[in-house]
């Protein structure tokens, strides 16, 4: 009985951390994938700013387009 105990709760902490860790890579996949969305949408941002800027665009209206703050359009 003993012996028995010992291995159902042996097996039971393999489950666990094997749970555990799928869970945990997947939660920092799906967290990893969104932050370069969002660099990504940020890069298409600063590029637009940058063109619009070229093209003799007024700060205003550039940040009305992109969401970008003064000194965001500023520096590019």
């Amino acid at each position: 009985l003993q012996e028995g105990l010992q291995q159902g709760l042996q097996e039971g902490l393999e489950m666990g951390k094997a749970e555990g860790k799928a869970e945990g890579l997947q939660e920092g996949m799906e967290k990893g994938l969104q932050e370069g969305m969002e660099k990504g949408a940020k890069q298409a941002m600063l590029t637009m700013a940058k063109n619009c800027k070229a093209r003799g665009m007024a700060i205003p209206d550039i940040i009305a387009l992109t969401g970008l703050s003064v000194e965001e359009i500023e520096e590019v």
